[in-house]
This record gives structure tokens, sequence and C-alpha cells, in this order.
């Protein structure tokens, strides 16, 4: 047995995305992210950014079942019930007017679980890293609303202070959690970002 499969053996969040029929594992460390920081009574519309599979929207429908979600990204998606999505750059101006095309002016939360192309080459995904967060800087000041949320994946590395730095300079509350569900072994952590300076 490869030490691949015996990992994946062992882990209760593989076994427990399993049962609840959930696209990835990847839902477990945003539904945390979300109770944790206890953003629950957020209002919508919320937005997913980089959504394929579907496992973070499976959970913004779960935790918000009263609410418009939608989703984006530049792999397709199979779809879900309930949630608008669109094969597309999340910049671009065709997200803007499939969004304008179903009324929507402002969001109350904005998810990212957008990954750099993992290449081994550190200095070349912390750039897109970097070129992904200065995105996302681009399209909350657009559509969050006031008092909305933002939460993207990040890697620690070069960027990340001044990748942290720059989101404190536009909100006044900047944390830095890693969930239960993201392997210890893993550089990896979220921003939960609220309160627009």
């Amino acid at each position: 047995m490869s030490w691949w499969t015996e990992r994946q053996r062992r882990d209760r969040f593989v076994r427990d995305r399993q049962a609840m029929k959930y696209r990835s594992r990847a839902s477990f460390k945003l539904k945390e992210l979300l109770t944790r920081c206890r953003l629950e009574k957020h209002r919508g519309p919320f937005v997913d950014l980089g959504a394929a599979p579907g496992g973070w929207c499976q959970v913004l429908q779960e935790l918000y079942p009263q609410d418009k979600i939608f989703g984006c990204d530049l792999l397709s998606m199979d779809p879900i019930p309930g949630v608008d999505f669109l094969q597309s750059d999340f910049l671009s101006n065709e997200f803007t007017e499939f969004l304008k095309k179903k009324n929507v002016k402002t969001v109350g939360g904005i998810v990212s679980d957008i990954a750099p192309n993992l290449s081994g080459q550190s200095l070349v995904e912390q750039a897109q890293m970097a070129e992904v967060s200065a995105q996302l800087r681009l399209f909350s000041e657009r559509f969050l609303n006031p008092k909305g949320f933002i939460i993207q994946k990040l890697f620690h590395g070069e960027a990340f202070d001044e990748i942290l730095q720059h989101w404190k300079s536009c909100y006044t509350e900047v944390r830095t959690v890693k969930p239960q569900a993201s392997r210890s072994e893993s550089s990896e952590v979220y921003l939960v970002i609220q309160q627009r300076r």
C-alpha cells in the first residue's frame, strides 16, 4: 500500500467527505472558517471564485440556504442545484455581466480557494499567489458590501507578508487561520478579511 493510499485511509476528513457527499475534502476547511470566525449570520449573495469542483459552493448553500450562491472558475464544474456557475475569468467582463444579469450589485461574502500552479519553483508560485490576491482586491472593491467578508487561501513564502500588508491597508480585520482539515505538513493558511477602511 502506498503512503498516499494509507494517508487517505486514515484521514477522517476523507471519510466524512464521502459520507456527506461533499465534492472535495476542502469543504471542511470552509465550513470551519465560517463557523469559527462567526460568519454564519452574514447575508448574501455569496461568490465562490475558483469554485470547481464545487465543494465550497455546497458548504455555502448548506450554511446560507436562503441566499444566492454564484461560482466562477476557469475550469468546468458539474451543476449544483441552486448555484449559478459561469466558466470564466472572474475579472472578465463576461463574469461582471453575468452578475449584472442576475441583479447582483453587491455581495456579502467572497471566498477563494484558488492556488498557484504548483511547479516546485517557489518564487513563481508566490508571484502567482500575489497576482491572485491583487485580483481579489480589485473584485472586492467592486462588489463587496462594506460589512462583507473575504476568505482567501495563501501559502507561506516570500510574498506572504506583502500580501498581508496589502489587505491590512484596505481592511481593519485580517485574521490568519489554519483549519483542522489543512494538513499539518502544508504551508497553506487562510486569510479571513472584514471591515473595509
